[in-house]
């Protein structure tokens, strides 16, 4: 049996406070970089993602924003409302994945539909 020591504790704690100094360190780094003073002041559009291999895109191009009840009303941004009525046929379908063609599993994966690829 192994028994966690008071020493070990105290390491962990100074590497987690090294992490975290660390981290915020970066973070300020890169927000002075971009010119944003305050974290207030961050924006989808700052934030980059890699899609693919060698393709990009921001935060907002990924997840637009949506007006209230589009989703409902099936006027939502595409790829958002393609896995808001995804959901809705699971809820319908008893909890489980519909069916897909291939074809329509590629077309998802080529438009980097989260979770598409199996």
């Amino acid at each position: 049996m192994v028994f966690h020591t008071k020493y070990q504790s105290t390491v962990q704690a100074i590497r987690v406070y090294q992490y975290q100094k660390t981290t915020i360190h970066s973070a300020c780094e890169i927000m002075s970089a971009i010119g944003v003073k305050k974290p207030s002041e961050l924006h989808p559009s700052h934030i980059m993602v890699r899609t693919s291999g060698v393709h990009t895109a921001t935060y907002a191009e990924r997840f637009p924003p949506v007006e209230k009840g589009a989703l409902l009303k099936g006027t939502g941004p595409p790829l958002l409302q393609e896995q808001f009525n995804m959901g809705k046929l699971v809820n319908a379908n008893g909890g489980k994945l519909p069916v897909i063609s291939r074809s329509h599993r590629n077309a998802l994966e080529y438009a980097g539909y989260p979770g598409s690829g199996h």
